[in-house]
């Protein structure tokens, strides 16, 4: 499956940096020394694992993307001050993969190998789908948004200066239990949040069903976004989206809150690929001759050495100088054509290019300059006029003709 996250990681960047939410007063901006908590909460109901649309491929390969970056910027990662937390939910919700809780990155290249084989096993979980090893430890067939959220609370110290909880969904709540249809989690999680801040909780509802649920899932970052300062060098933090129409996406809105939660993970920096080189035109065409014919002139040529070639342009013109007459054959790798209805006795010049379809190459002249004949037609039926011992035969040719003296007996 093609890797597109780093398209959309510009695009959400771009969205991201000139955002403010409207009531939240920024003061001096974070670097990645200052402390930071970050938990990474997975839905992993079936709703996702079970997908029939592959979007829990897609967001395994997106997971996998970011793990991969995790590998490529270690350093800044044990430069940084962040401390990594996993979560996974369905029915209920449980800390897991299991040793994936309170990873330390700072000073500590080991921890952030965990980081990324954390990841990376999550990447694995979704793209198993219904044979998910997390299903050995967790009823899937359910999702409970307050215990998940409750969960994660835990692992953010109220002494923290930077606490952020990317909590990825399909947007569904549906726990266990008539009497909890259509809670208010916001409400139910408000005492789990009390007292943290700096605070963001970010959701990120991943796939076209998300959008159903769009409103709860802005309702929980409105409630539970206090006092977050943007990095160093930024102008403002804020989270524009809450809903994205795929798993790729998803993981790319996953890996720039990590960038703007610790200051120190960075999206990858998005290049334009390379643009595709224009092929130079065909070569010259080689062995150029010209044949003199009645009235016209007959060019033959060689292919070029090298390059694409979909057809050849010939032409010819007088020696004395004036336009260029093209051969009419059309389109054509035939290296043979004849330009007609050139004056007889009349000197001409001729040259031939090879073309690809897109632009001509160099022409190639004749050695030297072709005459073209003008042979005369074929004369009519003569007649016969009698003379005094002699006979007058004429053409439909010929205006005049001699007497034919008689034959001697």
């Amino acid at each position: 499956m093609a890797r597109r996250s780093t398209a959309f990681f510009a695009l959400v960047v771009s969205m991201a940096f000139g955002v403010c939410v409207s009531g939240v007063g920024l003061v001096a901006a974070q670097t990645a020394q200052d402390p930071s908590d970050v938990v990474l909460v997975f839905d992993v109901s079936d709703s996702i694992l079970e997908s029939d649309d592959g979007t829990n491929v897609e967001f395994a390969t997106a997971l996998d993307d970011i793990a991969d970056r995790v590998a490529t910027i270690s350093d800044d990662l044990t430069a940084g001050n962040a401390t990594v937390s996993f979560v996974a939910f369905a029915r209920r919700a449980i800390a897991y993969p299991s040793g994936c809780q309170r990873i330390v990155l700072h000073d500590d290249l080991a921890a952030v190998s965990r980081f990324e084989d954390c990841l990376r096993k999550v990447a694995a979980d979704y793209r198993a789908g219904p044979r998910a090893p997390v299903k050995q430890h967790l009823n899937t067939a359910g999702t409970d948004h307050v215990a998940a959220l409750d969960l994660a609370a835990s692992f953010l110290p109220d002494t923290s200066t930077r606490s952020a909880v990317v909590f990825f969904t399909d947007g569904q709540n549906d726990p266990p239990g008539t009497n909890r249809d259509h809670e208010n989690v916001v409400a139910k999680v408000t005492p789990a949040y009390a007292g943290k801040t700096p605070l963001a909780i970010l959701p990120v509802g991943l796939g076209a069903g998300a959008g159903a649920f769009e409103s709860e899932l802005q309702a929980i970052y409105n409630a539970f976004f206090r006092d977050m300062q943007p990095c160093e060098g930024r102008a403002s933090f804020s989270w524009p989206e809450v809903v994205f129409p795929s798993g790729d996406e998803a993981g790319a809105a996953v890996a720039l809150a990590l960038q703007e939660v610790t200051c120190s993970f960075t999206v990858a920096p998005t290049t334009p690929p390379p643009a595709t080189p224009t092929p130079p035109p065909p070569d010259a065409p080689i062995g150029v001759q010209v044949l003199a014919g009645n009235e016209s002139l007959t060019i033959q040529w060689l292919p070029p050495s090298a390059g694409l070639v979909v057809d050849y342009v010939a032409h010819c013109r007088p020696t004395t100088g004036g336009d260029w007459i093209e051969s009419t054959e059309g389109v054509s790798t035939t290296t043979e054509t004849t330009i007609a209805g050139l004056q007889p006795g009349i000197a001409y010049d001729c040259e031939v290019a090879a073309s690809d379809g897109v632009s001509t190459g160099p022409f190639a002249a004749a050695p030297a300059s072709t005459v073209v004949l003008g042979i005369p037609g074929a004369p009519g039926q003569p007649r016969a006029e009698p003379l005094d011992a002699a006979a007058r035969l004429r053409s439909s040719n010929t205006p005049t003709s001699a007497p034919v003296p008689p034959a001697r007996r």
